[in-house]
């Protein structure tokens, strides 16, 4: 027996007297026999995630019913100015999608990230080609905001993208340097009022001249990636493109 062969036997044996102990389980549809890749969800859970299909919109990724031509512009995004070039979302922000983002963000059960970061780098090639992006950016929390909950999750994204794309990221050249309210049960307008003023540029020289792909878990109106990409630009930023894991 090779020594590989041997090491892999003995993982082999770990895991099993591992799963005796604690056994896995699908946190969402209960099973137990297909829970291979990640033992808190199944394979099949974790494939039928819902993934954002075309037809949406080609600025701010909005999903549609129907048919739409190349240029159309969305309601969400056709009556204000957008700061950032697009936007693009790999997953809808429904079902599982939704329960590994808000157990992740709320619940502190950090292994979800995995999850986050598997779809992620499965779904991000048909969107975008890694020669549009010269650095990553993940969205900041506001210190405070990123003590309390012990991470940013737009920095576990942007990392998985950068390490598997093999370009920069950097975690503190976008700051958010003003608290914020919760944007949650705000209008567009509100939103927009309520972030002015809010992020900064701590090293402008990462940013100007180059193409900046900015990072977070889920876009909802755009305006928190907007205002993110309009403090870029008034740095240098050649272009600002958005990706996100959801799209709500």
């Amino acid at each position: 027996m090779t020594t590989r062969t041997f090491a892999n036997a003995l993982f082999g044996f770990g895991r099993t007297a591992l799963d005796l102990l604690y056994p896995r389980q699908c946190q969402m549809c209960g099973g137990t026999l297909r829970c291979v890749a990640f033992s808190f969800l199944c394979d099949d859970c974790f494939a039928d995630a819902p993934r954002l299909e075309p037809p949406y919109c080609s600025i701010c990724a909005m999903p549609f019913h129907g048919i739409i031509g190349p240029d159309f512009r969305c309601p969400n995004c056709g009556q204000i100015r957008l700061h950032f070039d697009r936007a693009m979302a790999v997953m809808r922000f429904q079902g599982v999608v939704r329960r590994a983002i808000h157990s992740l963000k709320y619940g502190h059960q950090g292994y979800w990230a995995r999850v986050l970061q598997s779809w992620l780098l499965e779904g991000v090639d048909p969107l975008l080609n890694r020669s549009e992006a010269d650095v990553v950016l993940p969205v900041p929390l506001h210190p405070v905001r990123e003590r309390e909950r012990g991470f940013n999750q737009a920095w576990f994204l942007a990392d998985a993208l950068a390490r598997s794309w093999k370009i920069p990221a950097h975690r503190r050249v976008l700051t958010r340097v003003r608290q914020t309210e919760t944007q949650t049960h705000l209008d567009r307008e509100e939103r927009m009022a309520n972030l002015r003023g809010a992020f900064a540029v701590r090293r402008p020289a990462v940013v100007a001249g180059r193409r900046v792909l900015l990072m977070d878990d889920v876009l909802t109106t755009g305006s928190t990636a907007s205002e993110c990409a309009r403090i870029l630009r008034e740095a240098g930023a050649r272009s600002v493109l958005v990706l996100t894991l959801a799209r709500g």
